[in-house]
This record gives structure tokens, C-alpha cells and sequence, in this order.
């Protein structure tokens, strides 16, 4: 039985008027097995369009509840899943991929399918010398993306959020200029996700789950995270009690916090960009690095950081790509 999907409606409110939406018209190369298939976007507007006019869905116990059926799927078709692993290394030989080193020992496989961040994968666990376009030299050239503070918190009672709910700096284009550049700012826009509001298995009965999450620069820009993460959570309660007039602090039972620091360091995410390679055009869609991984044969990507790009939609869409490729051999 599937994870339990429940439609909503999105709600999105702002702290001020005047927000410029900044449409892109291209035409974009999505690229499958059988060949390229030509779909016209607007890039800056496509999936705030269809969030609105068709809503969005909610898996019951939260997105680990899908993690959680894709293992028992693998599992009860034959494979196993093993966790608390560390796979030290993708092994290549004539740029060919036949394995894989984990808690250093070498396991042998007649495919690699990768879904580490694409920028760590080519940097730490192949040899440079089996790459050509994406060399770690080459890598280390690309734009990241920016990365996230994410809070994760266990409160004593359900609080008036909306399920999805952003709030936006008071200059937000000073602030999105400011984050494309690398560069901090206290006048933060921050994102509220409050899935105990439609889903009452996300906490006990009487409490809730809140989750919210901070853009900031990536690790590319210094910064003293063992102090600097005070700072932006103090920020974020103070502006959660200015326009609600809500202590969270009061409320907070439990908390989990991941800096860009943490994503680098724990999560092994390049940089902390949270979201791999940056959405410029140039690396879009076709332009990132292919599922069927063009510098060695027999390994295959799947993930945010290869085609078609960033959020969970896109990604189970990679996976599915991927998917193709494998069967065709």
C-alpha cells in the first residue's frame, strides 16, 4: 500500500506589496533515451502556476513516508538496503564503472547508480584522472547554488500557520541581489512549513511539527557558523513574533538545526548549495550532467544535481529517466 496522499491548496502570504515576478521564456531540451523532446516554459513561473491552479499534495507521516515504501518496494523484489554505510569510493577502471568501495571494501557491480550531490560525487569519490568534462578542476568552476538554514522544531500545540507559508524580506530585491552575490544580510525572507495543520501524525496528539527555512549564501562565503546560527534563528523568531505575535520560543519542546556548514560537513552537499549546480540557463535541464553520466560508461545519476534539475518533482522525474536508461542496458 502506497504512502496516504492528501490535496491541498496552497497558501502563500507576503509582508509587503510591489513583489516584481521576472518571466524567462526559453526553450528548454529534456532530454530521455529515445531522444529530445522540446518543451517551451516560463522558467520563473511554471511551478508557481501550476502550485496555485492545481494545488499541491501532502504524503501522510511526511516525505520519509515515500523513502520509507521505495525501500520495501527494493526489498521485496529482491534487493536490500543497507544503512549506516559509508561508501568511500566509486570504483572506475577505463572509465568504466564497476563497483563500489564502502567501509573499505570493495563491492562489485555491473552498474553504479549515484544519487550523492553530483559536485561531491566528482570531487571526492572518483579519480580525476576518469573524468573529462567534469574534471574536479572544472567543477570547482561551476555556480552553486545558494544554501539554506533549515529548524526543524516540536512544539507543544498546533500554531496558526498556514501549511506553506512565506514571509519576505521588507526589500526583497535588495535581499535576492544581496544572496545571488554571496552576500548576508539581516533582513531575511524565510519559508514556514507546518504539516501538523492537515497531518496529525506528524506529532503527538496536542503538539506539532514546524519546519522553517532560511536562504543564505553558501559556503563559499565565509562565515563562523558556531556563532552565526544564533544570529539568524534569533532573527527569525523576532519576525515571527512581529507580524504574529507568536513566541515560538515559549512553544519549542525539541529543535534540530542544519547551517550550510552542517550540509557541507554532515550531508556531504558541495559547498552547502542545497540545490547542486545554480539554475542559470547554462546549466538547465539538458545542460546538467546527463543520467547516463557522459564521462563513464556504466554509471547513472539521479538527484538534484543532474537532469532535469532541483525539487522533489524534477528529481523523482530523474529517477525515472534513470530508470529507462538501465533497462535499455
Amino acid at each position: 500500500m502506497l504512502p496516504k496522499i492528501t490535496r491541498f491548496s496552497l497558501s502563500i502570504s507576503h509582508s509587503q506589496t510591489g513583489i516584481r515576478a521576472r518571466v524567462i521564456r526559453a526553450l528548454v531540451r529534456v532530454k530521455y533515451p529515445d531522444g529530445l523532446h522540446l518543451m517551451p516554459l516560463r522558467l520563473s513561473s511554471l511551478l508557481p502556476f501550476l502550485e496555485h491552479d492545481g494545488g499541491l499534495y501532502h504524503t501522510e507521516g511526511g516525505l520519509n513516508a515515500i523513502n520509507r515504501k521505495m525501500a520495501e518496494l527494493i526489498i521485496r523484489n529482491g534487493g536490500s538496503v543497507k544503512t549506516k554505510t559509508t561508501v568511500q569510493k566509486i570504483l572506475v577502471k577505463d572509465r568504466k564503472a564497476y563497483g563500489i568501495r564502502v567501509d573499505d571494501k570493495d563491492v562489485l557491480y555491473d552498474a553504479v547508480v549515484a544519487n550523492a550531490d553530483f559536485a561531491y560525487m566528482a570531487t571526492e569519490l572518483i579519480d580525476n584522472d576518469q573524468l573529462r568534462t567534469y574534471t574536479h578542476e572544472k567543477v570547482a568552476k561551476k555556480d552553486y547554488s545558494v544554501s539554506t538554514m533549515n529548524i526543524y522544531l516540536g512544539l507543544d500545540t498546533l500554531l496558526p500557520f498556514s501549511h506553506h507559508q512565506i514571509v519576505f524580506s521588507d526589500d526583497y530585491d535588495d535581499y535576492l541581489r544581496k544572496l545571488s552575490k554571496g552576500e548576508f544580510t539581516d533582513d531575511i525572507s524565510y519559508y514556514i512549513h507546518n504539516p501538523s495543520v492537515i497531518d496529525k501524525t506528524m506529532a503527538p496528539e496536542g503538539k506539532s511539527a514546524l519546519y522553517l527555512l532560511v536562504p543564505l549564501p553558501n559556503m563559499t562565503s565565509p562565515k563562523d557558523w558556531t556563532s552565526y546560527q544564533s544570529h539568524i534563528e534569533s532573527l527569525v523568531y523576532q519576525s515571527i513574533k512581529k507580524k504574529f505575535d507568536i513566541d515560538l520560543e515559549a512553544h519549542t519542546l525539541t529543535k534540530m538545526i542544519i547551517t550550510p556548514k552542517d550540509w557541507q560537513d554532515d550531508y556531504n552537499v558541495y559547498q552547502g548549495a542545497v540545490f547542486n549546480l545554480s539554475h542559470k540557463l547554462s546549466q538547465m535541464m539538458y545542460f546538467r550532467p546527463h543520467n547516463n553520466f557522459e564521462d563513464i560508461k556504466g554509471l547513472y545519476l539521479v538527484g538534484g544535481g543532474t537532469h532535469p534539475g532541483s525539487g522533489l518533482p524534477t528529481i523523482y522525474q530523474s529517477a525515472i529517466i534513470t530508470s529507462k536508461y538501465l533497462e535499455k542496458g
